[in-house]
């Protein structure tokens, strides 16, 4: 469960009568998996009913209290850091084993004259072992209710301390004098030592945020004021209250852990850190003092990472620390400096879904500085900018095509940060991902030769080697970043069955296969193949060892749940079911929990068997969240439509569904749900989750291992690093410090604990879990392209060519050189490697070359944007024969009639695979392309006529030809909408680009007018005209939707100015404007 430095830091606690330090990080996540499993089953109970349970409680308690005082009374010792984490994790044992079956109710949190709650100590004891994700975890269940104005004052303030809110401690009111009164002159004094601490934290706080003023450097000599006066009466009765009143425990206590406490955050104050070389130091420091307004803390791996000089300027980073290890917070910094020296930051995502997200979190952060993201599919997206903004959030392919098509607004990029970076390794399936990600970085390097690199992931295994590629590359200093060290920790587990049952349940459908009346078990066969469900779980980090002390075995459920039988009559692990069980039991104790599955169709039916098993719901949506679901049901036509359950402005079912063909709107809605503390505490989703988003997810429950290989014919176990990222979003530092991950194998797991036995698909699991996070060794996705260029295949594959002339555009020998199957094969000395498969791509480029400058164009735009050269020749040959049309409707009705003409091209045209998904076997049975255009252009056709003129997605599925009393969620069109639009809308915006690169080779400026310069993104966002497309524009501002955007224009049409002929988009955006002010003053 801990990773490889925590063990240290734990068995170098103090050592203790009966105490084994060796099995001691063991010992915590087996008391840790014992309560866990006991909140699942006792949801309904209490904890009194589990005597382990209880007996549990008294060992944490005896280990909790012992290590306090060791801190309390020696702050200083060397093993201070060691007692506190092991104090505060059986502190947190404690807690969590008390909550079982009472989740809703409040810690008993108390500051009196005798002591202080153990929630308020273990909160002290996180800190001073830097361990703020617990820290932050536990005071999320302070309780201030019913004590004294002082005394609320001062939880409030350690509560804020333990989250790194300092600002709400320094801005909060400070409580009159007046209220330290009391029956007692006793009871005054401790209230008096109280606000005394109170001041203690406050000033600690401004230090941490590098206030000014008095209270700056005061924190220290506070709390031990507050020691020498708690305890400053003498036997004799002569202290300084006289004989009344003896010593203060409490105070006492509280003033020890916070003198411990001060000194260990001074040094880990983000406002502590020393400005890069060249920076302007209070420019820097009041940078770092808005970073501390949210993340005052840093960790170790941040300033190891620091100490090594990650902040200078010149200097690149590959980084891989864990999941959850605060690469943010990196980025973050990075960010900051990038910015101060007035330098662009570009960062790349993998996924839409994480452009978006991070688009949020980086405005949220850097609040003065402009933060867009990319308009993905869009050619020339920036062409109504001048500039880049000063941080541009997109994806490596938009990167790519953007470097190509503007390359000038690069130019004062300082930095170029591609979180996720694994996406750089080729995998079977992913199309040219991988390519466009490692072309990006190339072209990236060639194109600012300044800038620097930080590359991110949890899951790179050889960052030694990626660090050093980059160093070379850039000529600078790349740093290795690897710190397995993470403020969180995962108990990983798997569901397993007794081993008797199994064989049990396989012999009875063995029996009844024999006697079968039916072809298949019948539902009275399946009803019988019940077992209760266990959960193995490694109290080590991986389940790298098949050691039987390093597991738990721990049931689950409190009954036997049924498992399934396939059509050939063998047992199957039912994992729906079994699934939504967990999750419902999960729940209902109070843990939030995301299951995974692979398939949308899987997700929603364990969504529905999960509101069937918890019952519905009443949680009201926020206004913004009301906003996002009017919209989404005016886009699609209904909210019948949508997979959220929403009933007059409340969510009705406590889990939600995430995938990804949800609408932008309604993805933001189920986000927004989940990450809530009084939303949906389940989410059911598919892999679209596991690339990098970030939920409040305290379990995950991998409900498929699995996943169909049609080539195969099989199911194959997933890679690893598609488990090892899902099983990531267990356990996030500032919502939980402590993950779950449950997998349910694809096969039902028999365990024989006495003949230490277990079936052999944990086998195969293991072999993924028992690695870390760390488990993929990046490939270069261009070795296997120049490979088979150099084996001078006669056939080359369209994505050979593209590399070829991508490689070619910015300059073939240097980006071959750079590039990382180079750099291998010079670190392995195989100088030939390079040299042959240079010499056959330089072979391969020249036969491609245009034969004259004519056709320069088209390849030049061809490699630019990926589109295939022969579908590039023909549009710009037949380009040059018309005449400009005026309406974006007549543009787009001759480019469908283009690629009508031109069947032949179908499959060069759209990615074979966007079709295939869209329409199924109705396309994939057909044998000619010219037969696949010929079914699926005139779809194409009404579906973008459908969609530009502002009908609801419900008409776009009837056009499908689903019966309208079927429509259920309209899946085809939401795959037009999401997947073929993008494409529609980028290949729609080529015959522009092709006519201003064409009017530049002759010399010319072209004069194009807004109908063709506008149409890929009249496609892409659902517009008619090029005015609605300009309204869209004018109002961005508004963030209205495609179907708003077509209300809105209706309204306005009367009061719009008369286009003039030739207008070009400013004439049209002015027009607009007019119009909206004309309706403005007669509404």
């Amino acid at each position: 469960m801990y990773d490889a430095d925590t063990v240290d830091l734990i068995r170098s606690a103090p050592s203790l009568d009966g105490l084994d330090r060796e099995r001691l990080p063991e010992e915590l996540s087996k008391a840790f998996a014992r309560v866990v499993a006991a909140r699942f089953r006792l949801r309904e109970g209490r904890v009194d009913d589990d005597q382990e349970i209880v007996a549990l409680i008294a060992e944490m308690q005896r280990l909790a209290f012992t290590n306090e005082v060791l801190v309390a009374v020696s702050p200083d010792r060397d093993d201070r850091v060691a007692a506190a984490f092991v104090a505060g994790s059986a502190h947190q044992l404690c807690f969590n084993a008390r909550r079982i079956g009472a989740e809703d109710e409040a810690s008993g949190t108390y500051i009196d004259a005798n002591a202080v709650s153990s929630d308020i100590a273990a909160m002290m004891l996180f800190l001073v072992a830097e361990a703020t994700a617990d820290a932050s975890e536990i005071a999320s269940r302070l309780n201030s209710d019913d004590v004294s104005p002082v005394e609320r004052a001062l939880i409030e303030a350690l509560r804020s301390l333990a989250r790194g809110e300092l600002v709400e401690i320094t801005s909060a009111t400070l409580p009159s004098k007046d209220v330290v009164t009391g029956d007692t002159a006793a009871e005054v004094a401790a209230l008096a030592l109280y606000y005394k601490i109170l001041i203690g934290v406050r000033a600690l706080a401004n230090q941490l945020l590098r206030g000014d003023g008095d209270e700056a450097s005061q924190a220290s000599e506070v709390f031990r004021s507050v020691l020498r006066l708690s305890s400053a009466a003498r036997p004799d009765g002569e202290g300084w209250l006289g004989g009344e009143v003896g010593s203060f425990p409490g105070p006492h206590h509280l003033a020890s852990l916070l003198l411990a406490v001060s000194g260990d955050l001074s040094g880990s104050a983000v406002t502590g850190v020393e400005p890069p070389s060249g920076l302007d130091g209070n420019k820097w420091v009041n940078a770092m003092r808005r970073v501390a307004r949210k993340r005052p803390y840093l960790w170790r791996n941040h300033r190891e990472a620091i100490a090594e000089g990650y902040l200078e300027a010149e200097n690149s980073a590959a980084v891989s620390f864990p999941t959850g290890a605060g690469k943010s917070t990196l980025s973050e910094l990075k960010i900051y400096a990038t910015l101060l020296r007035e330098k662009k930051v570009v960062f790349l995502a993998p996924t839409n879904a994480l452009v978006g997200q991070t688009t949020i979190a980086l405005r949220k952060t850097f609040r003065r500085a402009k933060v867009e993201q990319e308009r993905f599919d869009e050619i020339g997206f920036l062409s109504e900018e001048d500039n880049l903004p000063e941080i541009f959030v997109m994806t490596p392919e938009s990167c790519l095509a953007q470097m190509s098509i503007e390359p000038t607004v690069f130019a004062e990029v300082g930095l170029l940060i591609f979180d996720e970076c694994h996406l750089l390794h080729p995998e079977e399936g992913r199309g040219r991902r991988a390519l466009d990600a490692m072309l990006c970085l190339l072209n990236f390097a060639g194109l600012v030769p300044s800038a620097s690199f930080l590359l991110l992931s949890a899951m790179m295994k050889n960052t030694d080697e990626i660090a050093g590629w980059i160093q070379e590359m850039t000529g600078r200093t790349c740093l290795s970043l690897s710190l397995p060290w993470k403020p969180t920790r995962q108990l990983r587990g798997s569901v397993v069955y007794a081993q008797s049952d199994v064989d049990k349940l396989s012999d009875g459908l063995l029996k009844a296969a024999r006697t079968r009346k039916t072809k298949a078990p019948s539902t009275s066969d399946k009803e019988k193949l019940r077992s209760v469900p266990m959960g193995l779980f490694s109290l080590k980090q991986t389940w790298a060892t098949r050691n039987i002390e390093d597991y738990t075995l721990l049931g689950l459920l409190d009954g036997a749940i049924n498992l399934a039988a396939s059509k050939w009559w063998k047992l199957t692990p039912n994992s729906g079911l079994v699934s939504s069980e967990i999750a419902s039991a999960a729940a209902a104790a109070g843990v939030r929990t995301l299951v995974f599955f692979q398939t949308i169709q899987n997700a929603v039916s364990a969504k529905n068997k999960i509101t069937g098993r918890l019952g519905a719901v009443q949680i009201k949506l926020t206004e913004d969240e009301q906003g996002w679901w009017a919209t989404s049901e005016l886009e699609i036509g209904g909210a019948d439509h949508l997979f959220l359950d929403v009933r007059e402005g409340n969510l009705v079912s406590p889990c939600v569904v995430h995938h990804g063909l949800l609408l932008p709107e309604e993805r933001q809605l189920c986000e927004s749900l989940y990450q809530r503390t009084n939303g949906a505490t389940i989410m059911a989703a598919t892999s679209t989750v596991s690339q990098g988003m970030n939920f409040p997810s305290e379990l995950v429950i991998i409900a498929e291992d699995s996943r169909f290989d049609q080539a195969k014919d099989r199911r194959e176990v997933l890679q690893a690093q598609e488990l090892l990222n899902a099983a990531g979003r267990a356990g996030r530092a500032g919502q939980n410090a402590n993950g779950i991950v449950l997998v349910i194998p694809g096969k039902v797991v028999g365990i024989d604990v006495k003949d230490a036995t277990i079936g052999a698909h944990w086998t195969k699991l293991q072999k993924v879990f028992g690695q870390s996070d760390q488990c993929l060794e990046i490939d270069d996705p261009l070795t296997a392209i120049l490979d088979r260029v150099h084996a001078a295949m006669d056939e080359k594959g369209e994505v050979d060519r593209y590399a070829i002339a991508r490689l070619a555009s910015v300059g073939l020998e240097s980006a071959v050189k750079k590039s990382l199957s180079g750099f291998r094969a010079r670190k392995r000395g195989d100088q030939d490697w390079i040299e042959t498969r240079l010499a056959a791509a330089i072979a391969f480029q020249q036969k491609e070359k245009p034969e004259s400058d004519d056709d320069l164009v088209d390849h030049q735009v061809a490699s630019t944007l990926g589109i295939a050269l022969p579908v590039m020749e023909r549009l710009s040959r037949d380009l040059d024969e018309v005449t400009d049309y005026e309406t974006v409707t007549g543009w787009r009705k001759w480019f469908f009639n283009w690629m009508e003409a031109n069947g032949d091209l179908f499959a060069q045209i759209f990615r074979p695979e966007t079709i295939d998904d869209l329409f199924g076997k109705d396309v994939t049975s057909l044998e000619t392309v010219e037969e696949r255009c010929a079914f699926a252009l005139p779809y194409l056709k009404k579906l973008t006529r459908l969609w530009v003129r502002g009908h609801p997605m419900t008409d776009l599925e009837e056009a499908l030809g689903t019966p309208a009393d079927k429509l259920k969620a309209c899946l085809g069109a939401r795959k037009f909408v999401l997947r073929v639009v993008p494409e529609l809308g980028y290949l729609f915006g080529v015959p522009a680009l092709l006519k201003q690169r064409q009017s530049a080779a002759e010399g010319k400026e072209a004069a194009l007018g807004p109908a063709l310069t506008k149409l890929g993104a009249c496609v892409r966002y659902g517009y008619q005209t090029y005015e609605h497309a300009a309204l869209g524009f004018y109002l961005r501002g508004s963030k209205l939707s495609r179907r708003q955007v077509h209300d809105r224009f209706a309204a306005l049409k009367p009061h719009l100015p008369p286009a003039k002929k030739g207008e070009s988009w400013d004439d049209a955006v002015n027009r607009i404007e007019a119009g909206v002010l004309l309706d403005k003053l007669n509404s």
